[in-house]
């Protein structure tokens, strides 16, 4: 009988043979380690994607970086003529209250002798975010006017702008309220939420973005609705005749947003319920006293 050689005894071998012991070992122990391994990759991206989430809700961490950056923008009035200083060029609010007009007021006055006492020098962190494109932040007033006083301290004439104004939230009846929020900002006084960021509703957003670009290619599918009431407030008061013309004024919309909510802090409750009545004390349809 002749002796099968070497290679015979190999190629004869059956394709079904089982894999020594220690080899099948082997190979699960790599599977194993490969699914563990996207098992830690799944949960990763869980745990950003869950982290993300939880942030455009509660604006956590972003409540805390913003409420830190517009800690330095500040003013202070000082003597003589600032050497520096920014005012607004246009926007409803800054051309009725005078704040545009204030260089030509300044200088017709120096031109009849007036002299600058003391003058508001912004911070260089004010300066650093108007430079960057934001408006000027501070508390802006509501209502302007001019009192005239007697010698005895009797008035001789008062006048106001508006006329009539819920002077805060509790003011504003119930119904009126919850109207304007109901179709502009569902979100806006949830109390689960005290850091939450009025300047963004994060659902709204990339459903008007998807539509503006969509709305290139057919018109019909343009679409907005990504407004809230603190970036309605700064367009109908500070962007060029009260509206918004391009990606870009929007932005500066939101960004001003931003920043002015966070001037008290990272807690936005106060600010979130007065944003309601600066809201109808401003449009020219909002309900009014009487």
């Amino acid at each position: 009988v002749r002796r099968p050689s070497l290679s015979t005894t190999y190629m004869s071998a059956k394709p079904d043979r089982p894999l020594p012991e220690q080899n099948r070992k082997s190979g699960d122990g790599v599977d194993a380690w490969r699914a563990f391994r996207y098992l830690l990759m799944l949960a990763a991206l869980g745990g950003i994607g869950w982290g993300v989430y939880a942030e455009l809700r509660c604006s956590c961490v972003q409540s805390l970086v913003l409420s830190r950056l517009v800690h330095d923008m500040t003013f202070a009035p000082a003597p003589g003529p600032a050497p520096a200083a920014w005012f607004p060029n246009h926007g409803p609010y800054d051309e009725r209250l005078g704040y545009a007009f204030l260089p030509a007021f300044t200088e017709r006055l120096a031109q009849r002798h007036f002299v600058i006492e003391r003058q508001a020098r912004q911070s260089a962190g004010l300066r650093k975010f108007i430079d960057a494109g934001g408006y000027a932040i501070y508390r802006e007033k509501t209502r302007a006017g001019l009192t005239l006083l007697g010698h005895p301290g009797d008035p001789l004439f008062e006048g106001r702008y508006p006329e009539r104004v819920y002077n805060d939230f509790n003011s504003i009846p119930r119904q009126v309220a919850e109207t304007l929020l109901y179709f502009e900002d569902r979100y806006l006084l949830d109390p689960r939420w005290p850091d939450r960021n009025p300047a963004v509703d994060w659902k709204r957003l990339p459903r008007a973005i998807v539509g503006q670009i969509a709305g290139k290619f057919e018109p019909g599918l343009k679409q907005g609705g990504a407004s809230t009431l603190a970036t309605q407030i700064e367009k109908f008061r500070h962007s060029r005749g009260g509206r918004t013309d391009s990606a870009g004024d929007k932005f500066q919309q939101m960004m001003s947003a931003m920043a002015r909510a966070y001037l008290g802090g990272p807690d936005t409750t106060e600010w979130r319920r007065h944003l309601v009545p600066v809201y109808l004390n401003s449009t020219p349809l909002g309900s009014r006293p009487a």
